[in-house]
């Protein structure tokens, strides 16, 4: 990535057009090497009469003053918001590394705010807390929530209806079963969600379905890969039949319900479970001595 940037410096689109790597990727290296000062950001003036945010290699020839900044103090304030990458600053944590009066700080995030060099985000944690970052960096999952919150709160309705979504494919598709990346698909397709979703989000969606007892998951290696697919959760328990069960005896523990152990006629049933000797509803009351 850093042969990307070069000695005079690239924008992100710049960067993305010169490497191959993917834009989640290509920020999480931005945010790492913003927060280990190998890269710095600056404002560059592009022919609309307006600035774009530039990255370049600290410490080179070129790394000259940035004559965009009205003073070095805003210049110190920009590059401590840039450091702190998609996780953001608090301004108190501005405050206390510049050494700054509020007055000053108040001024230069105006200005900042006013070149869309900074923008102001919201933490799910600390609501009433204001923080900073870069204009064109996308919060961390850490700040929003992910996809599961909007506007700061969790979204329970929105996540029902994904839930309600991805129980119906694997309900209603030909196999009875679906795989993470193949629901991902569907879903994109039918532009359920307007928040991007990708396969790690879906994942939790139907891992909330398995642990309601919904689903199950098992390996399907029928084209001759291991691939995780899940499928409606199957009874663990038979339906009862009374009439079958007075003609036959029970050969399993898991052919009945524990409720109707206590019906009416259970003194006239015999009862055998597994390999064990028959038991009548008499019995139990040998054990008592009273």
């Amino acid at each position: 990535m850093l042969e990307g940037i070069g000695k005079k410096g690239a924008s992100q689109d710049e960067i993305q057009d010169k490497i191959d790597i993917n834009p989640e990727t290509l920020q999480k290296c931005i945010t790492a090497l913003l927060g280990s000062k190998k890269i710095e950001l600056f404002n560059r003036a592009n022919g609309n009469g307006d600035t774009d945010l530039v990255f370049k290699l600290t410490n080179t020839e070129d790394n000259a003053p940035n004559s965009d900044f009205g003073t070095k103090e805003e210049e110190f304030v920009f590059q401590t918001i840039a450091r702190s990458g998609d996780r953001g600053i608090w301004t108190k944590d501005i405050k206390m590394q510049s050494g700054l009066p509020t007055q000053t700080l108040t001024k230069i995030y105006k200005a900042l705010e006013g070149r869309r060099a900074i923008k102001t985000v919201k933490s799910i944690t600390s609501k009433s807390k204001k923080m900073y970052m870069l204009y064109n960096l996308e919060p961390s999952k850490e700040l929003t929530g992910g996809p599961w919150y909007t506007e700061q709160e969790f979204d329970h309705q929105f996540i029902d209806e994904l839930r309600n979504y991805c129980f119906s494919l694997i309900t209603n598709h030909p196999s009875k079963s679906q795989s993470v990346r193949e629901i991902t698909e569907q879903l994109l397709r039918d532009n359920i969600s307007k928040v991007k979703l990708v396969d790690k989000d879906v994942e939790q969606l139907v891992r909330t379905l398995e642990l309601d007892g919904k689903v199950e998951a098992f390996k399907d290696d029928s084209d001759g890969e291991a691939v995780v697919r899940y499928r409606v959760m199957r009874p663990l328990f038979q339906p009862y039949n009374v009439d079958k069960a007075r003609s036959k005896p029970i050969s399993t523990r898991f052919s009945f319900q524990h409720w109707e152990m206590v019906a009416k006629d259970f003194a006239w049933k015999t009862v055998q479970l597994g390999d064990f000797e028959p038991m009548g509803a008499h019995e139990p009351h040998h054990h008592h001595s009273h």
